[in-house]
């Protein structure tokens, strides 16, 4: 799902919480959760493109494909368990809830919206498949490219001076 899309999901989820009673603190979380948990995408972009990547492909690279591997440690089922015993052991502090729900929003909207298969988005379950993206991702539009070593180069787009990530 676009960046776009995860802001207003989050802006959402968060109104609602703070309207319900929630406090500030557990809105702010959960709406900068909500988006901010993408940035796990940029490590997948460097492992695959490297330091010297054109980043004005990152978004792209994602949507249409370009990756051997998908690693995205944040988006990640094993991760949403562990954050709700922290929160549990945190006596439900408020900031720690927040991060809590904003990660599942944004966890639940990923696993409708990006074609995951059902135990896509459970890090133990890439690792066991080698990370390969079509297995975790099987109903995208855009299946990933081949296998790792192949080479991989973004086509030309018209909008772009150049044409390599």
């Amino acid at each position: 799902m676009k960046v776009e899309h995860h802001i207003a999901f989050s802006a959402a989820v968060s109104g609602s919480l703070y309207a319900a009673g929630g406090s500030w603190q557990m809105a702010v979380a959960a709406f900068v959760t909500g988006f901010a948990i993408d940035c796990d995408h940029c490590g997948d972009y460097l492992v695959e493109f490297g330091v010297r990547s054109n980043w004005r492909n990152f978004f792209r690279s994602f949507y249409e494909g370009y990756y051997t591997r998908i690693y995205i440690p944040f988006h990640s089922w094993e991760l949403l368990f562990l954050l709700g015993v922290v929160a549990y052991l945190s006596e439900w502090n408020q900031w720690v809830v927040g991060v809590l729900l904003g990660a599942v929003q944004h966890m639940i909207v990923d696993q409708f919206s990006n074609g995951a298969a059902g135990l896509g988005y459970s890090f133990l379950w890439r690792w066991f498949g080698g990370f390969e993206p079509n297995r975790s991702f099987p109903y995208r539009r855009t299946p990933f490219v081949g296998p790792r070593g192949a080479a991989v180069k973004i086509p030309v787009n018209p909008k772009m001076n150049d044409d390599v990530p």
